[in-house]
């Protein structure tokens, strides 16, 4: 956020990290400021954390809502909801599920994802261990060995191998030098990351996929089977995005195709 003109903070309000950038926007509203978006060729940043804990995201909502009600088309006399048990429930599977995997039991993590996936609830750090649980099943199907991930260890020290991996894409991404990320490429080139792992690491955490995918091609392939699976892949990329940045949500996938057999 950028102002050029100073007002207060509602630190009376809002103490946590939620809600308290689009409250200075309300605020400055109310002053009589406009508030503008610049035009953006592609975005000028991307913020990306890791996985954001939502914990307090609801009860912000709520206050935000409260206070600002001619921002907001609310019907009246209708309960604005709150999260407070989804929190403790997510919290809980999110644990169960963080035990399954330290004790290797990813058959059982990913059954419980899919129930996960299944409410209409939605949990940051629950699509974190859900993607874990993708790239570990993937690769222990196609290459009939434990994931790169699952050499990490612990959960911890996965979910730590998993952000690394993330952020190292990021850097390809945003035109980093090639020595920022060299450990990634080595990692691949030398069959420690399958292609099909970064394939499902690019569908979740990478914006500009066909810009990534592009640059991979030029990389060496462990095997010649890799190399055809990542071209075949960008082949289709190509075909249904068109060279537009998009993001990729499991989770909105899944409730298409629902649809689609609805509708059939």
């Amino acid at each position: 956020m950028m102002t050029q003109y100073d007002l207060p903070w509602r630190e009376d309000l809002f103490s946590d990290f939620d809600f308290y950038d689009v409250s200075q926007a309300f605020e400055f509203r109310r002053a009589g400021y406009e508030i503008v978006v610049p035009y953006q060729e592609e975005p000028w940043v991307v913020h990306d954390c890791g996985f954001a804990k939502l914990t307090n995201y609801d009860r912000n909502r709520k206050i935000c809502m409260e206070e600002y009600p001619e921002f907001f088309n609310v019907p009246e006399g209708e309960e604005l909801f709150s999260s407070g048990e989804w929190d403790q429930l997510s919290s809980q599977l999110a644990a169960a599920i963080r035990r399954m995997i330290d004790q290797g039991q990813w058959d059982e993590a990913s059954q419980a994802i899919g129930i996960y996936h299944q409410s209409q609830m939605k949990s940051s750090e629950l699509e974190m261990l859900a993607i874990i649980c993708e790239i570990e099943q993937t690769e222990r199907r196609v290459s009939k060995r434990p994931s790169f991930l699952a050499q990490a260890g612990s959960c911890e020290a996965i979910c730590r191998t998993y952000l690394s991996v993330r952020f190292l894409l990021h850097r390809m991404e945003f035109d980093r030098p090639a020595q920022d990320y060299q450990e990634l490429i080595h990692a691949v080139e030398s069959g420690n990351i399958s292609v099909d792992a970064i394939l499902i690491l690019i569908l979740h955490g990478v914006l500009d996929k066909e810009k990534v995918l592009g640059q991979l091609e030029t990389w060496h392939m462990p095997d010649p089977m890799s190399a055809e699976r990542l071209r075949s892949f960008h082949r289709r990329m190509k075909k249904e995005n068109r060279g537009i940045p998009y993001s990729y949500s499991k989770r909105a996938k899944m409730e298409l195709e629902k649809y689609s057999k609805e509708e059939q």
